[in-house]
Parts: C-alpha cells; structure tokens; sequence
C-alpha cells in the first residue's frame, strides 16, 4: 500500500472522510487498508463468507464489528448524557450466514451470499441509583445507531469498475 496519502484514491473520494482503500497485490494475505490515519487490514476470504486464512478480520467481521461498535458509542453517548458516569457495557454480535449451494433461477444474486440476521446482546451494569436512567437509555438508544439503522432500511451500493492494462 502507499504511503503517499492520496496517490491510489479516486479523485471523487480525496478529502472525503470516510473513504476506505484496499490495496491487494500479486494475491498477498491479508489485503492492506486505509480508512482516514488509520491502516488495517482484511482477510480476502477465498471460503466465503468468513474468511479463508484468518490473517485478519474478514470482511463480514468488519461488517460486525461496525454494528457493534456504533452500538456501544451510541449507547455510552446517551449514558453519559443521562449523567451516569460509571457503567460497564459488554457486547456480543454473532451474525447468521446463508447462503445457497443450489441457486433458484428466480432468486436474484444479491440473495445467494448474504448474512440474514445479525443477533446483538447488549449488557450494561450500572450502580442500582441508576436504573430507571439506564432502562430508558437502553430503550432508545438504538435509534440513534446509523448503522442498525442503515441495516434495517437496506443499505444500497454502487459498485463502479475500471479495468486498467499493465504496459510491458
């Protein structure tokens, strides 16, 4: 991956904060990426869904991860307001794989790999003088997630391509 900030990115996503970059070449594992400052990296999975060598994070980790990370924020954003200071927030998400070996010829393509469920367990500990405050935080907190969000209104992407020709 470059070190040059912007050299690889498309001229539409410099500046833009929240363009991600892969970067994979001559097949190497796990695939280098760049979100802002931030590097990390992706397992390319050649076994779908979940990842093939487990060098890193699969990308349906990622996907997870995001959810369960927006969560907590979320969740320790509207704890904090609701001035309780001192809380503990534990979360678990465990998404449910689908996928078809034998594909319908009526089923679209976008419905043979896909995670279907995404189930989130949610634990917050709170000092008992804090209960009802943390009860109405948890009942509402979610709505404020812009990724569960996203989720439940189903996400739309664009995939623009390019092919590019190696010169000898």
């Amino acid at each position: 991956m470059s070190d040059t900030a912007d050299e690889d990115v498309p001229d539409e996503l410099i500046g833009h904060d929240h363009a991600i970059q892969l970067s994979l070449e001559h097949g190497d594992r796990p695939v280098d990426g760049r979100v802002r400052d931030h590097t990390f990296k992706v397992d390319d999975s050649e076994t779908l869904p979940y990842g093939g060598h487990d060098l890193a994070p699969s990308a349906v980790d990622y996907m997870v991860i995001g959810l369960a990370g927006c969560q907590l924020a979320v969740l320790s954003q509207a704890l904090r307001k609701a001035r309780i200071e001192d809380f503990e927030i534990e979360i678990a998400a465990i998404p449910d794989a689908w996928w078809r070996e034998e594909i319908p010829e009526d089923l679209p393509e976008n419905q043979v790999k896909r995670i279907e469920h995404i189930e989130v367990s949610v634990d917050v500990t709170v000092p008992e003088e804090y209960e009802s405050r943390a009860q109405r935080c948890l009942d509402v907190y979610d709505e404020g997630c812009i990724v569960g969000q996203s989720f439940r209104a189903g996400v739309e992407y664009t995939p623009n391509t390019s092919l590019s020709l190696k010169e000898d």
